[in-house]
């Protein structure tokens, strides 16, 4: 029964030296993850660092992780352009820690580095570029405005080991007065360019036919100069069915007159008889 007792009592204190020694392993050993860095800090005084990987600590040790690795920054930025016009821009920006700095960047932001300065300084930076362009620039020319933008931050953020690679401007609000501007702008624009149009095709089809009009004139003037008297003669034989027109004459005062076949010669009326007086004959008798 003492054995019993005792064995109980060995397993229990066995099971508890077991438990402690998890636990100081537990609080002895930290794991930094792939693309991180863990500052170390004991007693709130920074003591190191450590990259990826197993690690073994004391248990007063506290580690803080820092992305390393390629990190995604978006937010969007009230900012006015150069014509006083108010935009709204969502931005992306991509950032990178670089690792032997992250000592440097806890120490003065705690971990907070991307509120902290990141986001402030990248405000900044896109306020003074968009200042520079009008609202019509930069909608049509974002290309160039992220390029200003990350020249704007670059070098500002480098001093803190944060590396801009890339700004991307994703999308942008612009106020409805200037969007209904614009949508008129374009359909007056479609307007003006469709009466150009067919103004153009008017010019185009009036030369067309002042060009045919001067080719016939042409090609006319030359059949009427090579005209001879040879070839009109040989056109009238070409022409003709061979057969000579048919004439009559007319009778009475008319005989001088000669009528086509099929026409009638008016008739003139014959100038009435004179009349006659007679002296009354004389009576033989006297």
């Amino acid at each position: 029964m003492r054995r019993s007792i005792n064995f109980n009592k060995n397993i229990g204190i066995a099971i508890a030296v077991a438990f402690f020694i998890v636990i100081i392993l537990a609080l002895c050993i930290r794991v930094v993850d792939t693309g991180e860095v863990a500052v170390v800090t004991r007693f709130g005084a920074i003591i190191g660092s450590q990259g990826e990987g197993l690690h073994l600590k004391t248990p007063l040790d506290e580690y803080h992780s820092i992305r390393v690795t390629q990190d995604q920054v978006e937010d969007i930025y009230y900012t006015a352009t150069r014509d006083t016009q108010s935009i709204d821009q969502t931005i992306v920006t991509q950032v990178i820690v670089d690792p032997t700095k992250c000592e440097e960047l806890y120490r003065k932001f705690k971990g907070n580095h991307i509120d902290g300065i990141v986001k402030p300084v990248l405000y900044d930076g896109f306020k003074s570029a968009t200042a520079s362009f009008t609202l019509e620039d930069a909608i049509a020319k974002r290309d160039e405005l992220s390029t200003k933008m990350l020249g704007n931050v670059k070098a500002t953020l480098e001093q803190y080991g944060i590396v801009i690679v890339s700004v991307e401007i994703k999308d942008v609000q612009i106020p409805e007065d200037y969007r209904r501007a614009v949508e008129e702008k374009k359909v007056a624009e479609q307007i003006r360019a469709k009466a150009e149009t067919e103004k153009q095709t008017a010019i185009i089809k009036a030369e067309q036919e002042l060009e045919v009009k001067k080719l016939e004139a042409e090609a006319n003037k030359v059949v009427t100069e090579s005209l001879t008297a040879e070839i009109l003669q040989k056109m009238y034989l070409d022409k003709w069915d061979g057969k000579l027109p048919l004439y009559m004459a007319g009778e009475g005062d008319s005989m001088g007159l000669m009528l086509p076949v099929g026409q009638q010669p008016q008739q003139q009326a014959a100038p009435p008889a004179q009349a006659r007086v007679s002296a009354p004959e004389e009576d033989e008798n006297g």
